[in-house]
């Protein structure tokens, strides 16, 4: 009898826990069913329209197509979240979910990475795409680097419009002793700098919101950017040479919070994964677009364009050697070694 009663009340109470369980599992379910979306938060610092806010909008169509109702993405663009540097750190702590990070920002927080922006160092925009593709061997070893050392995911990448090149108000640059004496806009960048001075020109920092007036009241002669810039900034006013030596590309990075991509499934990354991959080939057709209407636009004004020639151009390449010397002391090689061997590789 006693053995009866004791075998009922372990089946009774079994029974209860699994009552519990299934009770459980039927809330959970439901609340996951019935829940809100998950809020992620995209940040840049440009204007909405403009290739890297449609970085941002191709990502946010194709996780909405691809992971229907599970995310409310929303887009924040014109620095409303903050600078580049403050919204990269806020991705890096969780706070942003994920972050428009130009490659010269980002080796604010890893040096090393300035190697994808010293002078001439991609002989062509084609040679950039292929090597700048999040899925390229090199983009891979980066990925992994920074999450181990940032906590943030390189998701995609994206583009400006085309390469940095001089443009100024006085005169047509065919060789570096052209810019000699040119007071040239830099961003505060070690490399920028030791660049204009390596050719012969001023370096001077000038906020980009001042750089209007800065040129019109000859504050500084000329600025390194892309025609697509100049003309979307409506610098051509005042600038009236560009000289298309295609110093660097205008390439950034697009990262998604380590954590943030860990705690979802991982059919989910997939399409994280994914969207980055069409938002990168996206904006790589609208930089085209760009490039061709701005110099449409540029030219219709009266403007100069200047396309050095190849002996030209290895005078400008021969004159930013010491630049080089001057990054592989303060910063090594690690992945100026890795990206020269990459080049070198695509010749072949």
């Amino acid at each position: 009898m006693a053995k009866n009663t004791i075998k009922k009340e372990i089946y009774v109470t079994f029974s209860a826990f699994a009552l519990i369980a299934l009770l459980v599992l039927v809330i959970a379910s439901n609340g996951i069913a019935s829940g809100k979306p998950t809020k992620i938060k995209i940040a840049h610092t440009t204007a909405k329209e403009t290739a890297v806010d449609l970085f941002a909008v191709a990502f946010k169509d194709y996780v909405e197509q691809h992971a229907p109702g599970e995310f409310a993405i929303k887009i924040h663009p014109n620095s409303v979240l903050g600078g580049q540097k403050d919204t990269t750190e806020q991705c890096m702590k969780g706070i942003i979910e994920m972050v428009f990070t130009p490659i010269g920002t980002m080796a604010v927080f890893e040096p090393t990475i300035g190697a994808f922006t010293l002078p001439y160092i991609f002989p062509d925009m084609v040679t950039a795409w292929r090597i700048l593709n999040p899925d390229n061997l090199l983009m891979v070893e980066l990925r992994k680097r920074l999450i181990e050392r940032h906590g943030i995911r390189l998701l995609g990448i994206g583009t400006g419009a085309n390469f940095r090149s001089f443009a100024n108000t006085k005169r047509r640059i065919r060789t570096p002793a052209d810019l000699k004496g040119l007071k040239i806009r830099t961003i505060k960048s070690d490399i920028q700098v030791h660049t204009t001075e390596a050719l012969g020109a001023i370096p001077t920092p000038i906020a980009w919101g001042e750089l209007y007036t800065a040129l019109q009241t000859g504050v500084v002669d000329g600025t390194k950017n892309s025609i697509g810039d100049i003309v979307d900034m409506h610098f051509d006013e005042v600038i009236k040479y560009i000289t298309l030596d295609n110093h660097s590309p205008l390439e950034n990075f697009w990262f998604m919070n380590e954590n943030f991509y860990q705690s979802v499934s991982k059919e989910t990354q997939a399409v994280f994964n994914n969207a980055g991959r069409f938002a990168t080939i996206v904006t790589k057709g609208v930089n085209y677009q760009i490039i061709r209407r701005n110099t449409k636009k540029w030219l219709d004004v009266g403007n100069d364009i200047y396309h050095p020639t190849s002996d030209e151009k290895k005078l400008f390449v021969k004159k930013v050697e010491p630049v080089y010397k001057w990054f592989g002391e303060k910063h090594g090689d690690f992945w100026l070694k890795r990206l020269r061997n990459a080049i070198d590789e695509l010749k072949e």
